[in-house]
Order: C-alpha cells, then sequence, then structure tokens
C-alpha cells in the first residue's frame, strides 16, 4: 500500500526579482513501506529552485520537513504567478501529490538613460538624443524633464512622456536653446 500526505507553508509569499524565497514542505509517508521522495516546481526553471534534502526517505508513518528555497531572477516579470510544487514517491510514480504556491513579484522600476552627444560646443541651440531604456521588471510610464540651476535654458522634448514594457528602448529627441556667455567657458 503507497500513501503521500503533503502540505505547504506559506502558501502566498510577496518577493522581489533578485531575491529568494524559502518555503517549507512538510511530507509524511503514510504507506506501510520505507519510500523516498523527490520534490520539482512547475512554474519556475530548474536552476531557481533548491531542496534541502534533495531526496527525502521516509520510514512509514514518518513526517519529516522539507526545505524549498526558491530564487527569482531580477528580470522576472511583475504580477502574480501561481506555481505547482510537485512531490512524488520513487516506489510508485502514479503515487504524488501537488501543493499550490502563489508568488506576488513585486515591481522593480529601474531606468537606464544615456545622451547623444555627450556634449556640444559652439552655438545657442543643441539637439541631444535620449535613449530611456525601461530595465526593470514591469511597465514604466517615463516623462523627461530637465533642470538647468541657472534658469536660462529652454528645453523641449520629442515625444515629452513614453511608455516602456520591460526591456524596451525608446529615443527621446531633446531640444535645447540657451544665450551663449560672452566671456568664461563654453557651458
Amino acid at each position: 500500500m503507497t500513501g503521500l500526505y503533503t502540505s505547504i507553508t506559506p502558501t502566498f509569499a510577496r518577493v522581489m526579482g533578485g531575491q529568494s524565497v524559502v518555503l517549507t514542505l512538510s511530507i509524511t509517508n503514510t504507506s506501510t513501506l520505507i519510500d523516498a521522495y523527490s520534490v520539482r516546481v512547475f512554474g519556475l526553471d530548474a536552476a531557481w529552485f533548491q531542496t534541502r534534502p534533495e531526496r527525502l526517505s521516509l520510514f512509514p508513518l514518518d513526517t519529516e520537513p522539507v526545505e524549498l528555497e526558491l530564487f527569482i531572477p531580477p528580470d522576472f516579470p511583475a504580477g502574480t504567478r501561481q506555481i505547482s510544487v510537485h512531490i512524488q514517491s520513487e516506489n510508485d510514480q502514479a503515487d504524488f501529490a501537488f501543493c499550490t504556491v502563489t508568488l506576488q513579484i513585486a515591481d522593480r522600476p529601474l531606468v537606464g538613460l544615456s545622451v547623444d552627444p555627450v556634449s556640444i560646443t559652439g552655438g545657442k541651440s543643441g539637439q541631444f538624443g535620449l535613449v530611456v531604456t525601461n530595465n526593470g521588471n514591469s511597465s514604466l510610464d517615463v516623462t523627461t524633464e530637465a533642470i538647468d540651476p541657472e534658469e536660462e535654458s529652454l528645453f523641449r522634448f520629442d515625444p515629452p512622456s513614453i511608455h516602456l514594457l520591460p526591456g524596451e528602448q525608446h529615443i527621446v529627441r531633446a531640444s535645447v536653446k540657451a544665450p551663449r556667455p560672452w566671456i568664461g567657458a563654453p557651458k
């Protein structure tokens, strides 16, 4: 006779990309034979989880915990995900159980910006290309703006705001007008 009883805690976890979360599986051998159990996770890459111990051997009616650590990659998309933990008997492949865990992957906004050209010499106006990249794991609405501590420059951005999906980049044209300095170093 075979048998298996499992439970997992917690069943809901909040985690940020680039971090890990530890779950505890409780496995009970309800059969009359010594059995060993393996654990797999559906919904995550095999490299993104680790079990301790990797293989659990139990006498009849014994219960032992298995620590399940899930590593969430930094670029894993934000949102709610359900994963299934599959526990299987080595004695009887038809004897298995599932536990479901809900993961809430937090938004990790991260914007990259590069300017081309980095500087312009001469003239009272210039055009720059701003390459705006969403390096985070969720959609972003980006509004461009500039600060001139001397309050002498005029800035115009085309487009003034953009919507970026994770991994997406967009080029914004920046037009700058400012009076030329009569004396001193160029600015």
